[in-house]
């Protein structure tokens, strides 16, 4: 049975108001090719920038930990650190809870560093 184009997005409302479409989609995905160290962390720099001001990074954060996605930068968290997350490495994230504002940034993202997270020590 095929679904209806309404029913295929069903739960995903929350991606009409993401921040990431459009114009940015690319600084979240790393290219095709071969991309140096500095470029991949400029990008995500840039990606993560654009996931502070953005009003369901706490939606997309909790769909990236639960379908496991393996690419990009998903509410402000990239592949590694979403990995690490997972593992119970890093602290500071709540990605299921309502986003709470701290400056105009979702509590996960936090203060600190880009990501808001610190190595657990």
């Amino acid at each position: 049975m095929a679904l209806r184009r309404d029913e295929q997005y069903e739960g995903f409302s929350w991606l009409l108001d993401a921040a990431c479409k459009g114009e940015h989609t690319a600084a979240f995905f790393p290219p095709a090719h071969f991309e140096r160290k500095e470029l991949r962390l400029a990008r995500e720099r840039h990606a993560k920038a654009i996931c502070a001001q953005c009003r369901v990074a706490t939606e997309c954060l909790d769909y990236a930990l639960k379908t496991r996605e393996p690419h990009g930068v998903w509410g402000g968290l990239n592949e590694v650190e979403r990995r690490q997350l997972l593992d119970g490495q890093l602290t500071g994230a709540k990605p299921v809870a309502a986003p709470e504002r701290r400056g105009g940034r979702p509590a996960h993202l936090g203060a600190g560093s880009a990501s808001g997270l610190q190595p657990r020590r």
